[in-house]
């Protein structure tokens, strides 16, 4: 059908394999299956927009299951992929972070120093030598499991700052240092997000207070952008309630 339309043939096809519901493979002949459709009407009643729901479901299948096993679906699995990684880890890690810029700095941040952290270092070195090639090689779950991994470093890194502690003290080029780096690894998980939930990554860069010419994907580099005029939002995914 490609050929016959004159449209050039992708050189690379990924498959799943078998998706089940309990013990049970997913089967149209024994009416187990799951409306993708119903799915997303379901999400977008408990996350409040379609394009949440949308980019929800894309990365909880990527991420959940390698590509090329079998895999298991359950509500509570997606609620609880949700509620973890979406609305505690990035989702919060964002408000949060948005929220003392405003408390702090008046959202405008532009540090003495744009070196980053010794505590992202690891994490974000691992990232950047890694999620090129899992990507390329269809390891969708590794490459956001490493792109989490540095959600995780970063909400560790403000606990272990106290920057509560800092504002006290009056420590103020510590406190813009702390909140220029918190906003540049959110930038640059904006960016490592975006081929999975392109809804989610804009509406990061959004509340960063960037446009089209700072929210490139070839500006993932450190310090690409020196300073931030922050424009905060609601929180990006609400919470799931199970029941």
């Amino acid at each position: 059908m490609l050929k016959a339309v004159d449209v050039e043939l992708p050189k690379t096809i990924y498959a799943h394999g078998w998706w089940k519901i309990g013990d049970e493979k997913i089967s149209k002949s024994k009416g187990n299956i799951v409306n993708p459709f119903d799915l997303i009407s379901t999400l977008t009643l408990s996350l409040g927009n379609i394009e949440s729901a949308v980019d929800a479901l894309r990365y909880f299948f990527l991420r959940e299951i390698s590509v090329g096993l079998d895999g298991n679906f359950s509500w509570q699995a997606l609620v609880n992929r949700i509620n973890s990684d979406l609305a505690n880890d990035l989702g919060n890690l964002v408000f949060r972070a948005l929220n003392m810029c405003e408390k702090y700095l008046e959202g405008r941040i532009s540090p003495i120093s744009c070196e980053i952290p010794i505590e992202f270092k690891d994490s974000l070195g691992k990232l950047e030598s890694k999620y090129d090639e899992s990507m390329s090689n269809g390891e969708f779950s590794s490459a956001l499991g490493d792109v989490f991994k540095f959600v995780s470093v970063i909400n560790k890194y403000i606990e272990d700052t106290k920057p509560w502690v800092l504002w006290k003290g009056k420590k103020y080029d510590e406190i813009k240092f702390f909140l220029y780096s918190l906003l540049e690894g959110i930038r640059l998980i904006s960016l490592y997000i975006y081929p999975v939930m392109p809804f989610t990554s804009l509406a990061i860069a959004k509340q960063l207070g960037l446009d089209e010419k700072w929210f490139s994907l070839e500006k993932k580099s450190w310090s690409a952008l020196k300073e931030y005029t922050i424009k905060k939002g609601k929180p990006l995914f609400p919470r799931i309630d199970v029941e």
